[in-house]
């Protein structure tokens, strides 16, 4: 858990792309669960930002780069995986 409702997962020797693959796969299978709070159900949704680490990045810049990506992801109607490029 990185923040209130945020968590940052690592997946080593994963590409943005096979790293967009297990998210949009987590994505729907929490979209297909509801959450029953006494009579109620809840519906819950997530949104991903991704980002790439290269030689010489630091922690805080790619913690600021996933965090561009989700802002993206969660502007263009949430509930969706975006991926971190340069000059967006």
């Amino acid at each position: 858990r990185y923040g209130g409702e945020e968590f940052v997962l690592l997946l080593p020797d994963t590409s943005p792309q096979e790293a967009r693959v297990l998210l949009d796969r987590a994505r729907l299978a929490v979209a297909g669960t509801a959450l029953h709070a006494g009579s109620s159900a809840v519906s819950v949704t997530f949104s991903a930002g991704i980002t790439e680490a290269r030689q010489g990045d630091t922690i805080d810049l790619l913690l600021s780069r996933a965090d561009e990506a989700l802002y993206r992801a969660k502007d263009n109607g949430r509930d969706r995986v975006e991926v971190w490029a340069p000059a967006q």
